[in-house]
């Protein structure tokens, strides 16, 4: 029933949709909304956005992009910034969307261990190449977002609508009502490839405690933006001193609030 009815949404959708992309990150939930558009709009382009480091992170994605001959698009944000909550990080990528908005995607930190490969918040993620402005040519974004859905910042976030209009672009959510359990019963009933070394299959597909194939977290260092340090930093990944750029607990959580607002989200927790 759940497939049947969001088919439905997604026919509907492109019916009135001159320009549609999907934003797709590859992992379950993706996979699956790929798949069904795909049911019904074989050439629909994607939108995936990369960070420069740990390509190890993107095998599973570009293997699928190859299998199924997608055209990816992806560039560089417009702007960073970053937020945190209860000790999580999370740094803020906004790139240009339809008209005048604006798209927010976030890049999903983690502690690196001792010995790791590590990027630093400030100066690879906030700090790194900007495009002002990018010739966004899609009228209608797909997006895999799920009510259930946590996140380390956010908590769980359920969506106003299932279709979120910001300025001239619309948002379409077309698997929010599906859990975890629809994802995966659907992912094994129609045999749709999933990333095997991210989600334990002999664990009830739970992720794997190490994201090294995980492109949604990076291990990454994050001292300059934690108000619990000093003033100056000593960078352990360029070993100099650097100015805390860090917020205080009431900017996030107004930061956090905005966000929210701003996506059409509220938050459940």
């Amino acid at each position: 029933m759940k497939e049947l009815d969001t088919l439905d949404y997604i026919q509907n959708i492109l019916s009135i949709s001159p320009n549609p992309i999907i934003l797709c990150s590859f992992g379950k939930d993706s996979m699956v909304m790929l798949y069904l558009i795909r049911q019904i709009k074989k050439d629909i382009p994607v939108l995936f956005f990369k960070e420069p480091f740990f390509p190890k992170k993107y095998s599973f994605a570009n293997e699928i992009i190859e299998k199924w001959n997608l055209t990816v698009y992806d560039f560089p944000p417009a702007f960073t910034d970053f937020i945190s909550n209860n000790g999580d990080f999370e740094v803020i990528n906004w790139y240009n969307g339809y008209g005048n908005a604006f798209l927010y995607v976030p890049t999903g930190i983690h502690k690196y261990e001792d010995g790791d490969n590590f990027i630093c918040a400030r100066e690879d993620l906030i700090n790194k190449p900007k495009v002002l402005k990018y010739n966004f040519l899609w009228d209608t974004i797909f997006v895999g977002h799920k009510n259930n859905d946590k996140d380390p910042i956010f908590g769980i976030t359920t969506l106003k609508d299932k279709t979120v209009q910001v300025q001239q672009m619309t948002l379409a959510l077309p698997i929010s009502e599906w859990s975890d359990e629809d994802i995966w019963d659907y992912i094994l009933e129609n045999k749709i490839f999933y990333n095997d070394k991210r989600y334990n299959k002999n664990d009830n597909f739970k992720e794997f405690d190490d994201k090294t194939y995980n492109n949604d977290y990076h291990p990454c260092c994050v001292l300059c933006l934690d108000n619990k340090q000093s003033e100056f930093i000593m960078c352990p990944k360029y070993n100099k001193f650097v100015q805390n750029i860090s917020l205080t607990d009431e900017q996030n959580k107004f930061k956090i609030q905005n966000l929210l607002s701003f996506m059409g989200y509220m938050n459940s927790n």
